[in-house]
């Protein structure tokens, strides 16, 4: 069926009982596996482009809007949760420039079968609002990552409950509140982890910062 087809996993993934996980197949999510949709939306985006290219003090950007960023968010929410699904939202020109990192031997700890790349003329947000819909009423627990306040506002109306999860890039570090709740631990601010390639750390810190 369709359903099966949009669920497929590439290996099956046994989790721990006492994590409540069970056991996964490739007929899609186990009920309560946690299920995080990050917004990519801004990498690429002409709009985002245009508005810290021409404010004479661009606000700090809060968003992913760069490859190094997606990188260190996916690979933050990997760390602390490594049995869960973490599926990233792009639009065409995102896409296509995640995949020069690819092909460059960049930005590879993002699996290009875990990023979505809408339609053409198509909104990331309501692709991200409907498959949180869907599978949060599959019952998994779901997790929207976003700081854009049009998205924020209809998960906020979902139910079952979805939950959002805010961000930001400062001083080295990304700071992401709600996955200490979600991943069971205490801390909320954790060193952006490092991706593969040769950008020096002073480089690194300064685009994570928004500088």
């Amino acid at each position: 069926s369709f359903s099966r087809l949009l669920h497929q996993r590439p290996a099956t993934a046994a989790r721990d009982m006492d994590g409540c996980r069970g056991v996964c197949t490739d007929r899609g999510p186990c009920r309560g596996e946690q299920v995080f949709l990050l917004d990519g939306g801004a990498l690429g985006s002409a709009e985002t482009s245009a508005v810290s290219s021409t404010a004479p003090w661009p606000p700090p950007s809060h968003h992913l809007d760069t490859e190094l960023r997606l990188v260190a968010c996916y690979q933050t929410i990997m760390q602390r949760r490594p049995v869960a699904r973490v599926l990233s939202f792009l639009v065409g020109e995102g896409y296509t420039r995640l995949s020069a990192e690819w092909q460059d031997g960049r930005a590879k700890e993002i699996p290009p079968a875990t990023v979505q790349c809408v339609p053409f003329g198509c909104n990331v947000g309501d692709f991200i609002v409907e498959v949180a819909r869907q599978r949060a009423q599959d019952g998994c627990e779901v997790f929207v990552v976003s700081n854009v306040a049009a998205i924020v506002l209809r998960i906020r109306d979902l139910r079952p409950l979805v939950t959002h999860l805010g961000f930001m890039f400062v001083d080295g570090i990304i700071a992401l509140p709600g996955l200490s709740e979600a991943a069971g631990t205490t801390d909320c601010a954790v060193e952006a982890p490092a991706p593969s390639g040769q950008l020096e750390a002073e480089g690194m810190a300064a685009e994570l910062a928004g500088r």
